[in-house]
């Protein structure tokens, strides 16, 4: 089980830790945060280096897609497309959640140098990048828990009497 994993557990389950081997509880943050999450600058450098990996491996998937080699070999395509539509989700919350982050650093500058107008206008904006950062915060860590390798395949389900 890998650190960022454990990491996602811990806020994602606040009683998980002890679901954990003790090798891992190390890389847990104290008690007290793991009921909330916090920012994902300050959550974690791992899991922002993570995104922004996940995020230029998509942007390489789809220059890919362009590529005249990849286009000619269905088999090399449908890998390409496969691999670039299980990022697309993450990278989309995560680009979302970049853009409400310097929303955030915008209101907050108006906020100090406004008058009193433009800071009433910059608190309420703060307030809806904070919520809206708050939401895809937790959707971007569930997005990045592992897949299920069977989630792809079918199933025969057999109902009997």
């Amino acid at each position: 089980m890998s650190p960022l994993f454990s990491l996602l557990v811990a806020f994602l389950l606040p009683s998980a830790s002890s679901f954990l081997p003790p090798t891992h509880t190390a890389f847990l943050p104290p008690c007290s945060h793991r009921s909330t999450l916090t920012s994902l600058s300050a959550m974690d450098s791992s899991v922002r280096s993570q995104l922004l990996s996940i995020q230029r491996s998509f942007q390489s998937l789809t220059e890919r897609l362009a590529d005249p080699d990849v286009l000619n070999d269905p088999k090399q395509l449908k890998k390409v497309m496969s691999d670039r539509r299980s990022n697309e989700e993450v990278v989309e919350a995560f680009e979302s959640y970049l853009r409400y982050e310097k929303d955030l650093e915008d209101a907050t500058d108006l906020f100090r140098d406004g008058d009193a107008e433009m800071k009433e206008m910059a608190r309420e904006e703060v307030k809806a990048c904070e919520a809206a950062m708050s939401d895809l915060e937790s959707r971007i860590t569930l997005l990045l828990l592992p897949k299920d390798p069977n989630d792809d395949r079918n199933v025969m389900l057999e109902i009997r009497a």
